[in-house]
């Protein structure tokens, strides 16, 4: 994925990767698997997302049985991930705070210093330029990105899970009907 704003991406496999980009993700993910939140390795592979099978009312029992199973475990898998995105993006507005504050009373104590008058608009600008920002404000971009695309790859999960049941419920109407016997 090329970047955006000067952030590159190409070089991102796994969750893992995203994490460590972050200033706490790595030991938050850490810490999510010791504690027993998160399922172990979800973090540490690339995992090849399998496409939905369209034809859902040709497979038979042990298939749909399959594809229920996958596509659950998949949910949670992809529930965990937003959950550390979310904490993540949190751990870096707090951080932001915290650096815009010391920036800028820095900047104000320079502009003392040597006896300069800053307006509150120059102090904000000129602390939004500092390279502590911005790399915060880089790493905020990354996470605000995935965790958009684990929103969406949940939503789209939560689908599929639900035609999964609808095929399921159809095929238990229709055996307690009479006009199923299975495949």
């Amino acid at each position: 994925m090329a970047g955006f704003d000067g952030v590159d991406m190409n070089d991102i496999s796994s969750m893992n990767q995203v994490l460590k980009r972050t200033p706490n993700g790595e030991a938050l993910g850490k810490l999510s698997e010791r504690l027993g939140l998160i399922t172990g390795g979800v973090l540490q592979s690339s995992v090849a997302r399998k496409a939905f099978v369209h034809n859902i009312s040709a497979l038979d029992e042990a298939a749909l049985s399959d594809a229920q199973s996958y596509w659950g475990a998949e949910q949670g898998r992809v529930i965990s991930i937003i959950g550390l995105l979310q904490a993540e993006e949190k751990v870096l507005a707090m951080q932001a705070k915290e650096a815009r504050s010391r920036i800028k009373n820095s900047i104000r104590a320079e502009a003392r210093a040597q006896q300069a008058k800053f307006t509150e608009t120059e102090v904000k600008d000129r602390a939004e330029e500092h390279v502590e920002i911005l790399d915060i404000e880089e790493r905020s971009q990354i996470v605000e990105v995935m965790l958009a695309v684990a929103l969406a790859s949940k939503e789209a999960t939560t689908g599929y899970l639900t035609v999964i049941s609808r095929e399921i419920s159809f095929r238990c109407a229709r055996m307690a009907a009479g006009i199923y016997a299975g495949t």
